[in-house]
């Protein structure tokens, strides 16, 4: 992995990587009875579960990789994403063994104790994802939470956190003339820029937008900033001042739009 690390930094890229800290391929200490599929998830209320997370982020560190993302750390340590009857109904999967504390007291451990480990790198609680996953499959759901989340949550850039309103997707199910307009809105808008391209999709004028998009995230933005302009009257804004020029954009398919889409 340190091998991997250095080909991605000659490469003239900073090495990241994606880390899920509370799911462990084996029982071990601090994991739970329960499994999911065939691994373990820690429980983060026992020192023995964050004792084997700092490890692994510290391992990081030594490999020379400069950026980690943690995921999926809410649904390890109860067993489901969110409260929403309408989703998820019913009580969590599982509770956490030192009921001493709050939930919310827990998790704060849980990111200091990464964020302590982690050292120099960077790491994605100094970035806030503002929306649910966008889709490599679905543009509707991208529309849905990426472009929507960008809207009303760019308010809040720069001000406890940097905004992420996740990955902007290339790939041959979603139309790239749609998923280009949210790339130039995120890189503008100076926030989190992330890109997910299928390199069946790459071709000369796909890399150009992401080449373009990247040297204008990288400068921090337009002059100006983004704003959305008729947000108090569409649930997804289509008229934008982008630095000070206006422009607008038409997010939906030609059938229209569909509020909950299935899938990824």
């Amino acid at each position: 992995m340190a091998a991997v690390a250095g080909s991605i930094r000659d490469s003239g890229c900073r090495p990241g990587l994606w880390f899920r800290p509370l799911l462990s391929r084996e029982p071990g200490p601090g994991t739970r009875a329960e499994q999911v599929g065939d691994e373990w998830p820690l429980d983060p209320s026992l020192p023995a579960s964050l004792a084997v997370v700092a490890e692994s982020v510290r391992r990081f560190d030594d490999w020379g990789y400069e950026l980690v993302e943690h995921d999926f750390s809410t649904f390890d340590a109860f067993g489901r994403f969110h409260a929403r009857s309408d989703v998820d109904a019913g009580p969590t999967r599982w509770g956490i063994a030192d009921t001493s504390r709050t939930t919310a007291e827990v998790l704060v451990d849980l990111y200091r104790t990464v964020r302590e480990a982690a050292g120099e790198m960077t790491i994605l609680e100094h970035v806030h994802r503002v929306g649910d996953d966008t889709s490599v499959r679905q543009w509707e759901r991208t529309r849905r939470m990426g472009v929507n989340a960008l809207a009303f949550r760019l308010a809040q850039h720069d001000r406890f956190f940097a905004v992420d309103a996740d990955c902007v997707p290339s790939t041959p199910q979603t139309p790239w003339e749609l998923n280009r307009n949210f790339l130039e809105l995120v890189a503008s808008a100076g926030t989190a820029t992330f890109v997910s391209v299928d390199p069946a999709t790459r071709d000369a004028q796909v890399a150009g937008d992401q080449a373009r998009a990247a040297a204008l995230a990288a400068a921090g933005g337009v002059s100006g900033g983004v704003e959305p302009l008729d947000w108090q009257s569409t649930p997804t804004p289509r008229r934008w001042r982008v630095g000070a020029e206006p422009r607008t954009y038409a997010w939906e398919r030609p059938w229209g739009a569909d509020p909950w889409p299935d899938g990824d």
